[in-house]
């Protein structure tokens, strides 16, 4: 992707969503005639829109690429489907993602109409994940994501199953450090939906990312402890 045409579409399409013209900014977008460079466009917009706090232009943009996408990947020739369908569940999961109220990123502010959508969207790139039979990790996020957002609209029945599946997904991709992130979502569930002695296992679990001598561990480990306070409010 050329950097200069990059910046010169960002620039183009940032313009017309402040002039509240977001569907100018698509057609600024799918004006090139090559979808998987389209994709790229809409993958990469979708994230900018989210640094720059701009989640109702995140919501346009990103909506509009996965529909772009999947539409496309109908009529395509079968080696390109998959790179487009690929894309979908990309925006799918990061938007699902950024549209979760359990971060408390300084400066987002969370609509509950947002945060629907956001259910939305997660039930969407679960959906591709199971279709397109993604790797064990991949469709545990998939399921997390999942969980998380029934889990924030207190839908706790819904988000225990979906634990549950990230979970089993979890222990199959072998990664320790992950499979505890879900097994302390799965707690903060249970206490959230008021069993109190899950809160201490919750609590046991961040603690052992904390110690934890992989990557992720305390990253893990702060971001249980932040959501747990965010959505027990």
């Amino acid at each position: 992707m050329d950097p200069n045409e990059m910046n010169a579409l960002i620039e183009d399409v940032t313009k017309q969503l402040r002039e509240g013209d977001s569907f100018a900014a698509i057609e600024t977008i799918e004006r090139s005639m090559d979808p998987r460079k389209i994709s790229e466009y809409y993958v990469r917009l979708s994230t900018l829109l989210y640094g720059k706090k701009d989640l109702a232009g995140m919501i346009a943009i990103g909506r509009a690429g996965i529909q772009f996408c999947l539409g496309v990947a109908r009529v395509a020739p079968p080696e390109a489907q998959t790179g487009l369908r690929t894309a979908a569940q990309m925006m799918c999961y990061n938007l699902a993602a950024n549209l979760w109220p359990g971060w408390g990123d300084e400066g987002v502010a969370i609509s509950p109409e947002q945060q629907a959508q956001g259910r939305d969207l997660a039930k969407a790139d679960l959906r591709l994940a199971l279709e397109m039979k993604r790797p064990p990790k991949r469709l545990s996020n998939a399921y997390w994501i999942a969980g998380a957002h029934a889990m924030a609209a207190k839908d706790f029945a819904a988000a225990a199953e979906h634990f549950k599946l990230a979970e089993a997904l979890g222990r199959e991709a072998g990664e320790p450090e992950h499979l505890l992130m879900i097994q302390g979502y799965a707690a903060m569930n249970e206490a959230l939906a008021g069993k109190d002695s899950e809160a201490a296992a919750m609590q046991t679990i961040v603690k052992k990312l904390n110690v934890s001598t992989g990557k992720d561990g305390r990253f893990f480990a702060e971001q249980i402890g932040k959501a747990y306070g965010i959505l027990s409010k």
